[in-house]
């Protein structure tokens, strides 16, 4: 009888081992902590965006869209028909800050790094003008193959061209004295002028 009661207390004693052993479901596998509570996991912290102030392109054109550039916005230059004409202001100096129209977002606004900032632009106007110092003159036109001639020409004459415009105009002075002298301007400031003198002196712009 003593040698069934210490086999039944040895019994018991191994379900109760058992009893402790891990279990996969059980905290035992959950607990990660040095104090058995669960860890929580760290949250990846977020950069904040960089923040910018849009330049005002009103104030030159070609200078301010490249800032632009280079502080990390995405400048559009559009002209009057839409056509997207960045490239023009990142490789050119208009040098004319009247051929602006707007931008969006407006001039000193804060906005994110990367974001869009839209530029309209019109095309610069462009007037070619003759100055005879007689009566008149003689004014051929050239564009491609295409040719025309005015012969009866005012002593002051003027037009305004498509901006990049590819017509060539010569100008002659049909007196045997005076002179005559061409120009060309851009928003009113002189880009090109050329001045002939004598017997049937001609020049172009």
């Amino acid at each position: 009888m003593r040698n069934i009661v210490a086999v039944a207390a040895g019994l018991a004693l191994v379900l109760a081992v058992a009893g402790c052993s891990s279990d996969p479901g059980t905290d035992a596998t959950t607990a990660s902590s040095s104090d058995g509570r669960t860890a929580t996991p760290t949250p990846t912290a977020t950069p904040a965006p960089v923040m910018v102030v849009v330049p005002d392109a009103s104030t030159g054109l070609t200078s301010e869209v490249t800032k632009m550039d280079e502080l990390g916005l995405k400048p559009v230059v559009l002209d009057a028909t839409g056509t997207d004409v960045t490239y023009h202001f990142l490789s050119d100096d208009f040098g004319s800050e009247s051929i602006f129209v707007s931008q969006k977002p407006a001039a000193g606004t804060v906005v994110e790094d990367g974001a869009t900032v839209t530029v309209k632009v019109r095309d610069p106007k462009v007037v070619i003008s003759a100055d005879f110092s007689g009566s008149g003159g003689t004014i051929t036109s050239l564009d491609g193959s295409s040719i025309s001639q005015v012969t009866d020409a005012p002593q002051h004459w003027e037009k305004e061209v498509p901006y990049g415009g590819t017509t060539d105009y010569t100008f002659t002075n049909p007196y045997a004295a005076g002179t005559l002298t061409c120009t060309v301007t851009q928003e009113g400031e002189v880009v090109k002028t050329n001045t002939a003198s004598g017997p049937f002196a001609s020049t172009n712009c």
